[in-house]
């Protein structure tokens, strides 16, 4: 889980902390990820996953287990499966190039707001005021 997960979020953490507000391109002393595309990954990563569910209880049911069974069941699972999977990567991929799934600016879009990105007056980047560090 660590390398797969919290290796590059040390990495994005410790670039943040050392890395000058004009490299960024953006006004934060905090590590800050936008969660503009995270609901409707979210909603893809649930349908590919109940349909793997009933997929199982299917088999469970016809063939007694989620394994084993003719050669041309397990063929067709492990396809079938292999197809949710690049689903949901062409779905990401096409919802991040923007061809479908994006909110339009100020609409909620799967119960994410969407962040107001304009630059201030030094022509940096704002972040929500809801997550800036607190000033002390």
């Amino acid at each position: 889980m660590f390398l797969g997960l919290g290796l590059p979020w040390v990495i994005a953490s410790l670039w943040e902390t050392h890395t000058d507000r004009d490299t960024k391109g953006y006004d934060s002393i905090n590590y800050y990820v936008p969660g503009g595309s995270l609901g409707f990954s979210v909603i893809v990563f649930c349908i590919c996953a109940v349909t793997c569910i009933i997929l199982l209880l299917i088999r469970r049911y016809k063939v007694g287990g989620e394994l084993g069974g003719e050669s041309t069941g397990r063929t067709f699972s492990c396809i079938f499966l292999c197809f949710l999977w690049l689903v949901y990567v062409v779905m990401s991929i096409l919802q991040t190039m923007g061809y479908f799934g994006t909110a339009k600016p100020g609409e909620a879009f799967f119960g994410i707001q969407s962040i107001d990105w304009s630059k201030n007056a030094d022509g940096f980047k704002q972040i929500p005021t809801s997550c800036k560090a607190p000033k002390s």
